[in-house]
């Protein structure tokens, strides 16, 4: 339990930000998308840490970001690429081009030169390209996984014959998985029956089963691997879009949305929202049943954070 002290700064910190978010979406215009996404990212690295000084922020989206802002080493811990080698254009399989790959090589150049924890998830399926993706992430000291569904529901084969380790931090990580749709298992326990079992250094799920929050229990049992080495247990998290599934979610926003949600991505059905407005960070964090503290309360090690890259698209479009 937190002291009286650590409290009060909570609620000083949580008006202090209010109160600047309040005075960032009224001067909107004078600040970019790019801008306004560091300062959440800023703001939510500087919230986590009065809870937990030892919190990830892992960043999915965000390489481009961090070449504009190198700031942001300050604010995420690691950086997730996806189909940098497999599965360009969202198309399972398929080799990404070569434009797209040395795109993601020049935005990365500066976090690998400075051994910042970068991971990558490609998406294929046969044998001879997923070895390939991962001798092609280890020799550029990133990190690999490979799923062969990007609905990311079911479990996919690993590369699994680095020896044993006790990861307590993403520098220390050399396999991970991300399970975000957990629906096939049909029950809270299988699902947690079989994630136990993986020998990941790093899981990626969701929060939620069945519209539930994952308990502190669960999430403990998950932080100990098969072989009774300590590893991570990241919480997924959108922060660029608004999913019409979440709790948070409204009935009367698919009439009557409201300010903040702009449009819907037509990949995945979710809705692009303006970060920087107030009542969307209040849904992302700050109090009892925001999300990021619903995250923090299951004792996650982390946070994944999604659709960081959303801030393209309003700079791209204007709205």
């Amino acid at each position: 339990m937190r002291n009286k002290y650590v409290s009060f700064l909570l609620i000083i910190f949580v008006a202090l930000i209010v109160t600047i978010g309040t005075t960032s979406a009224k001067s909107s215009n004078s600040s970019t998308p790019s801008k306004q996404m560091v300062q959440l990212l800023t703001d939510m690295k500087a919230y986590s840490k009065l809870r937990s000084t030892n919190f990830i922020m892992l960043g999915n989206g965000a390489s481009s970001l961090m070449a504009k802002y190198p700031q942001l080493f300050n604010s995420l811990d690691g950086l997730m690429v996806e189909s940098m080698f497999y599965g360009g254009n969202m198309k399972e399989d398929v080799l990404t081009s070569t434009a797209d790959t040395n795109y993601h090589k020049k935005l990365l150049k500066l976090p690998l030169q400075r051994k910042f924890p970068i991971f990558n998830l490609d998406y294929c399926h046969s044998t001879e390209k997923i070895r390939d993706a991962y001798q092609k992430a280890n020799s550029l000291g990133i990190v690999e996984s490979v799923s062969s569904r990007w609905e990311l529901d079911i479990p996919y084969r690993m590369k699994l014959n680095e020896k044993p380790r006790v990861c307590r931090n993403l520098k220390a990580v050399k396999s991970f998985l991300v399970m975000l749709n957990p629906g096939r298992y049909g029950s809270v326990k299988k699902y947690i029956d079989a994630l136990a079992a993986t020998r990941q250094d790093m899981l990626i799920i969701d929060l939620y089963f069945g519209g539930t929050p994952l308990t502190k229990q669960q999430v403990k049992r998950l932080k100990t691997r098969a072989d009774g080495k300590r590893r991570l247990v990241l919480a997924y998290m959108s922060v660029g879009e608004a999913e019409t599934y979440r709790p948070y979610w409204k009935r009367e926003w698919n009439n009557k949305p409201p300010a903040w949600l702009s449009k819907v991505n037509k990949d995945w059905g979710s809705y692009r929202v303006k970060y920087w407005n107030p009542q969307w960070k209040s849904i992302l964090y700050g109090s009892s049943g925001s999300y990021l503290d619903m995250i923090m309360a299951a004792s996650f090690d982390g946070v994944f954070l999604d659709t960081i890259d959303s801030y393209s698209f309003f700079e791209n479009s204007g709205n």
